[in-house]
């Protein structure tokens, strides 16, 4: 869990999931994604369709350096 703090100053693990319904990762993705890599193989880490493994650390750095963040005044720790 991701360790946070409510506006009432109680200690949170907060737990975070999306469900993709509306694509499956099926040959024809599998396809594009090869086009994608022969097209242009310097935004390799950019592209849309990726694996499940990499898409995954990429979610969770995107969360913890553009959605949350500590207070300037406390660091939060996986001390909870």
């Amino acid at each position: 869990g991701i360790p946070a703090i409510n506006e009432k100053g109680e200690r949170l693990l907060l737990f975070l999931g999306i469900i993709d319904i509306l694509q499956t990762f099926d040959i024809c993705k599998v396809m594009q994604r090869q086009y994608q890599t022969v097209e242009n193989r310097d935004v390799i880490n950019e592209r849309s369709i990726v694996e499940a493994d990499f898409y995954a650390k990429r979610f969770k750095e995107f969360l913890f350096e553009y959605v949350f963040h500590p207070d300037d005044d406390e660091i939060l720790t996986n001390s909870i």
